[in-house]
């Protein structure tokens, strides 16, 4: 008698509670994988807003890193008070720079492993640094790396939406200072939104070229340095000046103390 072959079924002869928890770790990798495929996917740029039309108008940002940090910096005549309130408190900078961050980790004006630890594993409230710049962002910080990138206006109007989006306001919707910042002429504000590991700086600043149309993946921007290397595929690299001294222009974070922000 020929041999009769059968199917192997895995499931067949399990019991229901076993079967079960397999098909959940199917959906449970199937989810993952979908996730995985949103958040890490490259994405190209969106149709509309970036790249510029060729002979249409276009403003410029620049992309800067501070260790591991990363700003943004727009020329302060190309923004009207309406489009970000907060530029009446710089009425006599040349440029100004946005940075949003973990309320006590950024305020600090010393670094712990416990301050680190917190605002990487804890959602916790958040601020806006903001500093009015005195001559061009290369003057100021003549050996960080910075990034140019330029925006159509519509790209820049979304970007500066955004910007403009992650201020808190009071009850009167009038925007909320806090103390004076890290450097130069700048100050805190309140910022909508929590900080928290993989929802930090370099993901906010992602997101705000994000809303400009440009082609960059946040799920990528877990640190500064990936913000820069996508920024550069699309921007242009500023080079340090070699014939500069290698101390910038504005004082270091870890020379802050309170008493130079009073």
């Amino acid at each position: 008698m020929p041999t009769q072959l059968t199917k192997s079924v895995p499931d067949r002869g399990c019991p229901p509670q076993q079967r079960t928890r397999r098909w959940w770790k199917r959906i449970l990798f199937a989810s993952l994988a979908v996730l995985v495929m949103w958040q890490f996917g490259c994405v190209g740029p969106v149709k509309g807003l970036y790249p510029p039309a060729d002979g249409d108008p276009r403003k410029t940002v620049h992309i800067i890193r501070h260790s591991w940090h990363t700003g943004i910096i727009v020329r302060r005549v190309d923004v009207p008070d309406d489009a970000l309130p907060v530029m009446g408190d710089f009425q006599g900078a040349d440029y100004v720079e946005f940075g949003w961050g973990d309320d006590e980790f950024y305020r600090a004006p010393r670094l712990t492993v416990g301050k680190t630890l917190k605002a990487a594993l804890w959602p916790t409230p958040s601020v806006m640094h903001v500093v009015g710049l005195q001559g061009t962002p290369r003057a100021n910080f003549p050996n960080s790396e910075i990034v140019e990138v330029e925006l159509s206006l519509q790209g820049w109007e979304q970007m500066a939406d955004y910007i403009d989006g992650t201020f808190e306001r009071d009850a009167d919707n009038h925007l909320m200072p806090l103390e004076k910042g890290l450097y130069g002429e700048s100050r805190f504000y309140r910022a909508r939104g929590k900080f928290y590991f993989p929802k930090m700086c370099n993901k906010w600043c992602a997101s705000a070229l994000r809303a400009a149309g440009c082609p960059i993946t946040r799920g990528y921007a877990l640190n500064a340095a990936n913000v820069m290397w996508q920024t550069r595929r699309f921007g242009r690299d500023f080079p340090s000046d070699p014939l500069v001294a290698p101390t910038e222009t504005l004082p270091r974070r870890d020379l802050i103390t309170h008493d130079e922000r009073e």
